[in-house]
């Protein structure tokens, strides 16, 4: 298991090329609030060619965290075919990434959640049980 050794475009292409190869030469872009300060969360992620995400990190503990991460995703994926998670696209343990198919929607915010009536917040939570469950 090996990770990259920074966040740089240039490093971020290594694990693309390693997860992704037929998208070696892609459009990238890296995420732009990267935090660089604490090892532990040294991981981020980019969004190539429109299409996909990769995840990938610059620590050795942040390495072991995406790692398990997508061997969860590759285990749910497995035994619980129809659960709504993403799908693994490609994987890499040198460096370590995944990549999952970029799919339309925004992460739902505690904001969010507030603004909503009831009826809509029983949905959410209901959506959010099932999954879990």
């Amino acid at each position: 298991m090996r990770c990259l050794s920074d966040p740089s475009e240039s490093s971020v292409r290594r694990a693309v090329t390693a997860a992704l190869p037929g998208l070696a030469r892609a459009p990238i872009e890296v995420a732009s609030d990267i935090s660089t300060s604490n090892p532990e969360w040294s991981s981020a992620t980019a969004v190539v060619d429109g299409s996909f995400v990769v995840k990938f990190a610059w620590s050795k503990r942040a390495a072991e965290r995406v790692q398990r991460e997508a061997g969860v995703l590759a285990a749910l994926a497995r035994v619980c075919p129809d659960l709504p998670i993403p799908r693994l696209a490609g994987v890499s343990d040198d460096p370590v990434a995944f990549a999952t198919r970029l799919v339309p929607g925004v992460p739902l915010a505690s904001d969010d959640v507030r603004r909503l009536g009831e009826p809509e917040r029983a949905a959410v939570a209901e959506q959010l049980a099932s999954f879990l469950a």
